[in-house]
């Protein structure tokens, strides 16, 4: 007779039970004990009675743990047969970790521990190779298991003087959690359920936040030993930190903790310089991308800030932006050390960092030396006595420093020949105080005393009051409130009903003032802080027309039949008055009149002086007599002389030229007007930086030919500068400039690899040659210069190098990096090559970083409610290298290049090259790739967004040729790139990664991602992307 439950004999029995679900289960669950079936006859019996695969839909699982603990102790045969359902995928992970988790009788420690026993078993192994859906419920049970455990822990804690299991049941948790925890891929989906169950895991850290004290005072009791309470706190601080355990980091840099880096000298520069009125904000942003990055400490982060500042106060000795710089040094940096202060580790002293940063730049002795002379001051204890006026570090860190920096200052001799009044440093901290005296001052009735704001105004312009006060002001943010009252002032001053000769003179020079103070500050710190001043102010007030109408800003002139039409009565009028000689008259004018009309009258002047109807003395002295009265109606000449020269020849512009040479040629004023030469200092000042890049293209160009035929290297400081003014005297004059033009950027490059940073020349040369050639020119020319790279040493320099140079204009750049350039390498077969690693690698390293900071950019813009933030210096035309959504199926570009972009890019036949000419495919809504994007509602009309999507779907194509190499290899390094730029970044780079991309990236490149790393792939708050990221992480497999 056969043996009892052997499968051969016993299959009536199991097909006789019926299918009725849990009923069923439990019935054939009673049958195996009482038979004392072993495992694989219950396996064989089973499958039987319910075929099908998976037994979760019966909750065999919970079953079987009900039936379990039915007795006083556990049945461990009905557990072997759980066991081996789990290890035969008869019921999955998921179920099993749900039915663990109903189990709540804190009497029976006996169960709770067998339990432990039992998920301690397969806690490392916790997977699932089903549907999306499945993987995810996987992911919401860990999230329950972890709130059971920490549970068991509460329980255990408070019965622990009732019996020593408990404290057994503690320490088997702490390895359970350890288990699970320690695990990258069961940390990974612990994370996506934290996404997904959010009201379980909201449970999980209160209660964990609990139990921290109560295990500490546990151990300090004695109650548990101590590697019991560590394994748990361990556990603890694990659950804080998810995801990440050994997530990809920035690549080690031999050179980069050392040595400057470029991107933080650049973005110093433009903060200092351009965006000299902005909030720091995006500054101090973009300071902590690029110490993730580049994987920079804090203390070194701050050495390199006051390094920056440190070289720009020493390279802007004695020119325009030298107080720039100053109050950049003295007034903002305390502030942006501030805000990064806030954004310190948990864990480290904010005051040490920052103290360990200066103990850093203490190291650069000559560098502080050269910026004491410069600057005639004791540079480091002006800046430490600012920094501890906001308690950014102590005291006695400031004693310290300033001992260790007195006794390297011994032998410093500073300039004494001839001796200044104050050094900028001082007198800038002593200005900031009086910008708020003075905007205060400013309040008063002006209409009533005149005299009184005169005498305001005139106080400021001696010496270098206003240029301080402006520094100040624009430093602290008080420049709008500033320009504000000046636009007031000169409304009043424009014109009057009626007043008698003194107080009509007295209006004159008040409107004269006010005029050139609003024109210094458009200049030098740009319109917007003028033409924002009277936003819903009903009428616009005559200074802001004129801005808009015809000052020209950073190389931008105004169109001339845009400007206000002639009074031909008015200019006749005008034409009388200067020709005689005769002073104009101030009772009752209009002076709004006369800056319109007076550019018409020097028409005249010079259409006359172009037939022969007048000499060229006449048309001095008429000058002469327009500068002798009102300072800024040779500004207004001057403005129209700029916007009228565009349009004319070499040989048209010389006569032209002539009249805005003699409108910068000082002369001896009328000594009844107050405050003359300071206001025809501030004129010439104005005039200068309007009309600077006219008067100085031909002698550059002239300059750069000379030393060029002299035999200078092309990579030298000053051969690079003047070439770039040559350059744009040639491409302004249609003359062939693009093989100088791709010297010139190669000349800065070099140098900067050689210096190891950029310097303000190669600043200002870079910035030229991309007004100049365009975003995608510029482009073009970095990706060669890296490319040219082998070792892996200069790759990364020179993307350092690229990088710190895109800053000056990140979005665009970025559009037309990702659009065009990175698009032809992969496209043209024969490129490919040049995409080998290091190479490719460095190139994704570029790609990213660029995209990641285009996009911080493109948030802060956002957040001013879409006003741009920093100064484009005249690059609103590089929109003609974005690709638009209508046209980007057809390849045509919005618009055509300039002449300017075709001189450069002509040598290159880019134009014609196929490769350039990037036609990737265009999709509807309908036929488009899924996207996490999509999902998330975002603008797909945004340039860098579309530009995204197009690349990815080129990336998808890639992934799924059959054909592998450098191509597969860079769209790789591209991801593995943004996953290391962190959380933010990544998530706003790969929500345009089609889902379909996921699984084929994965399958060509096992062990590169870590399960930490795929949940970087995706924005884990839609519920699409949690689904193909827990699925993603289950098939996870490590080499």
């Amino acid at each position: 007779m056969n043996r009892a439950g052997d499968p051969g004999t016993r299959q009536g029995p199991a097909r006789s039970i019926s299918m009725n679900g849990r009923a069923s289960i439990k019935s054939f669950l009673l049958r195996a004990w009482r038979e004392r079936w072993t495992e694989l006859q219950w396996s064989v019996n089973l499958k039987q009675a319910f075929p099908g695969g998976s037994m979760d839909q019966y909750q065999l699982a919970e079953c079987i743990l009900q039936q379990a603990f039915v007795g006083p102790t556990p049945n461990t045969l009905v557990l072997s047969y759980l066991r081996h359902a789990l290890s035969s995928q008869v019921v999955s992970y998921g179920a099993f970790l749900n039915a663990l988790t109903k189990y709540e009788d804190v009497t029976r420690p006996l169960c709770t521990r067998t339990l432990l026993d039992l998920l301690n078993c397969y806690a490392a192994h916790v997977s699932c190779l089903g549907t999306p859906d499945s993987c995810l419920l996987l992911c919401k049970s860990l999230v329950l298991t972890v709130l059971w455990l920490l549970r068991c822990v509460s329980q255990a804690v408070e019965k622990l003087k009732e019996s020593t299991e408990y404290a057994d049941i503690l320490r088997v948790t702490g390895e359970v959690l350890g288990k699970l925890l320690g695990n990258g891929q069961t940390r990974a989906l612990l994370y996506v359920g934290k996404m997904e169950e959010t009201a379980g895991w909201g449970k999980v850290e209160q209660l964990q936040t609990t139990l921290q004290d109560s295990v500490q005072n546990l151990a300090q009791s004695g109650l548990i030993v101590r590697d019991t309470a560590n394994s748990l706190q361990q556990a603890f601080y694990q659950l804080q930190q998810l995801p990440h355990g050994k997530a990809l980091s920035p690549p080690g840099q031999a050179h980069g903790h050392g040595a400057l880096n470029s991107s933080i000298a650049v973005l110093s520069f433009i903060e200092a310089t351009l965006n000299t009125t902005s909030d720091t904000q995006l500054f101090v942003e973009l300071l902590l991308l690029i110490e993730r990055l580049n994987n920079i400490p804090r203390p070194r982060l701050y050495a390199q800030v006051c390094q920056s500042c440190l070289m720009g106060l020493i390279d802007s000795a004695e020119t325009n932006d030298e107080l720039k710089w100053t109050a950049f040094t003295f007034l903002k940096i305390p502030q942006i050390f501030q805000r990064l202060k806030t954004f310190t580790q948990e864990g480290k002293d904010g005051r040490e960092e920052i103290y360990q940063g200066f103990e850093l730049l203490l190291r650069l002795q000559p560098l502080i030396d050269k910026a004491d002379v410069k600057n005639n001051c004791d540079i480091m204890q002006q800046l430490l006595q600012e920094c501890a006026k906001k308690d950014l570090i102590a005291d006695a860190q400031t004693k310290k420093l300033l001992d260790k920096r007195a006794i390297d200052r011994k032998n410093l001799k500073t300039k004494q020949d001839p001796p200044p009044s104050q050094p900028n440093p001082t007198l800038i901290l002593r200005a900031e105080p009086t910008v708020t005296n003075i905007i205060k001052t400013m309040e008063a009735d002006y209409s009533k005393n005149q005299d009184m704001i005169l005498g305001v105004l005139g106080h400021m312009m001696s010496g270098k009051s206003f240029e301080l006060i402006t520094a100040a002001a624009a430093t602290t943010g008080k420049l709008h409130m500033f320009a504000s009252r000046l636009i007031k002032f000169n409304e009043f001053a424009k014109h009057s009903s009626g007043e008698g000769s003194k107080v009509s003179l007295s209006r004159a020079v008040l409107f004269d003032i006010s005029f050139l103070m609003l024109g210094y500050i458009c200049v030098m710190y740009g319109t917007e802080i003028v033409c924002t001043t009277s936003a819903g102010a009903g009428n616009e007030p005559f200074f802001e027309t004129w801005v808009g109408q015809s000052l020209p800003i950073d190389q931008k002139c105004r169109p001339v039949e845009n400007m206000a039409h002639p009074d031909p009565a008015r200019v006749e009028s005008l034409l009388t008055q200067i020709n005689s000689g005769q002073e104009i008259k101030t009772s009752l004018q209009r002076w709004q009149d006369v800056c319109t009309n007076i550019p018409f009258a020097i028409q005249e002047i010079l259409t006359a002086w172009e037939n022969g109807a007048v000499s060229a003395d006449a048309v001095q002295k008429f000058c002469d007599n327009i500068k002798r009265h009102m300072c800024c109606l040779p500004v207004c000449i001057a403005a129209w002389l700029c916007s009228y020269m565009q349009g004319l020849t070499a040989p048209e512009r010389e006569k032209p030229l002539k009249l805005l040479k003699h409108m910068l040629s000082p002369i001896q004023g009328d000594p009844t007007m107050s405050q003359y030469n300071e206001r025809s200092s501030l004129m010439i000042h104005i005039i200068k930086k309007i009309s600077g890049d006219l008067l100085s293209a031909k002698s550059s160009r002239v300059t750069g030919e000379a030393r060029e035929g002299a035999g200078g290297a092309d990579t030298g400081r000053q051969v690079y500068t003047d070439k770039s003014s040559r350059v744009t005297g040639e491409a302004r004059e249609g003359t062939g400039g693009a093989d100088t033009g791709r010297q010139v950027y190669t000349g800065v490059f070099s140098h900067a690899m050689q210096l190891g940073w950029v310097d303000g020349r190669g600043i200002c040369s870079a910035d030229n040659m991309l007004t100049i050639g365009g975003a995608r020119w510029f482009c073009h020319c970095a990706v060669k210069e890296i490319l040219k790279c082998s070792r892996r040493e200069d790759l990364i320099q020179s993307v350092n190098v690229a990088l710190a140079l895109f800053q000056l204009d990140s979005e665009p750049v970025a559009v037309a990096l990702l659009s065009h350039v990175i698009p032809s390498l992969l496209l043209d077969s024969s490129k490919r090559e040049l995409l080998c690693n290091p190479r490719g690698a460095a190139l994704a390293r570029l790609a990213v970083q660029c995209t990641a900071m285009a996009f911080l950019t493109q948030s802060n813009d956002r957040r001013r409610n879409g006003k741009s933030r920093s100064r484009k210096r005249g690059r609103e035309s590089d929109r003609e290298y974005v690709v638009s959504p209508a046209s980007s199926g057809s390849g045509k570009e919005d618009e055509r290049p300039s002449k300017l972009r075709i001189l450069l890019s002509a040598p290159e036949n880019e134009a014609q090259n196929p490769a350039m000419q990037v036609n990737l495919p265009s999709y509807s809504s309908s036929e488009a790739p899924k996207l996490a994007a999509q999902i998330s509602n975002v603008n797909f009309k945004e340039p860098l967004n579309h530009a995204l999507v197009r690349l990815f779907q080129l990336f998808s194509d890639v992934l799924t040729d059959s054909s592998v190499g450098p191509h597969t290899a860079f769209v790789v390094s591209f991801v593995q790139e943004s996953v290391r730029t962190g959380e933010q970044a990544s998530k706003a780079i790969l929500q345009f990664m089609p889902f379909s991309m996921l699984p084929a990236l994965l399958q060509c490149s096992s062990g590169v991602f870590s399960p930490e790393d795929i949940t970087l792939m995706g924005d884990l708050t839609l519920p699409m992307v949690r689904k193909v990221i827990a699925k993603a992480v289950c098939y996870y497999r490590p080499i």
